[in-house]
């Protein structure tokens, strides 16, 4: 699923001010995804819930760092 731009910067901005976390986005031709630094559990609900708004939802990797976003 693409997500467009201003949702990214929407989710980068509220995760920074509520959580004080830095979200990078990487849109390339491989396709989109975001990187978490510090990743929290609380901030993976915050992300989950977001996007769950949205109608998406992430996709993890095991270590939190890394997510995609896919259909709900």
């Amino acid at each position: 699923m693409i997500i467009d731009f201003t949702t990214a910067a929407e989710l980068k901005r509220e995760a920074a001010e509520r959580f004080s976390a830095r979200i990078h986005f990487h849109d390339g031709c491989g396709g989109q995804y975001f990187t978490v630094e510090a990743p929290t559990e609380e901030l993976k609900a915050f992300i989950t819930e977001f996007l769950a708004s949205k109608n998406m939802r992430p996709v993890f990797s095991e270590n939190g760092e890394f997510f995609s976003v896919g259909e709900i």
